[in-house]
């Protein structure tokens, strides 16, 4: 089981993949971690959408690179709420997000 979650004003990630829990906070810049989405690659790397609460901004982190590395992909307003991950059959990324600030529903790919 994989989960992503807010936890203090963190973004928190945690997994029974080895047969016991393991806890790890993923990003602690500011007040992050809202509306996460997750998913796993065919790889089993983990992709994580979330807000930034503090900036109002779209993030993303993953460990596909063995590490854990985090992104701003949308910072134009107040962006980046109910945010929803998938990956494709190639392990690209698809995010939609709302754009309060617009009114609009928004979508972020890296294919």
């Amino acid at each position: 089981m994989h989960i992503s979650y807010q936890g203090n004003g963190l973004l928190k990630y945690a997994t029974n993949a080895t047969g016991s829990w393991v806890y790890s906070t993923i990003d602690s810049a500011g007040v992050v971690g809202a509306d996460t989405s997750i998913t796993l690659d065919s790889n089993n790397k983990v992709h994580i959408s979330y807000l930034d609460l503090v900036n109002q901004d779209l993030k993303y982190a993953t460990n596909a690179t063995g590490v854990w590395v985090c992104f701003t992909l949308d910072s134009e307003g107040d962006v980046g709420l109910f945010t929803s991950i998938v990956l494709d059959s190639n392990n690209k990324v698809h995010i939609s997000y709302h754009d309060y600030t617009n009114g609009d529903l928004k979508y972020a790919t890296n294919k």
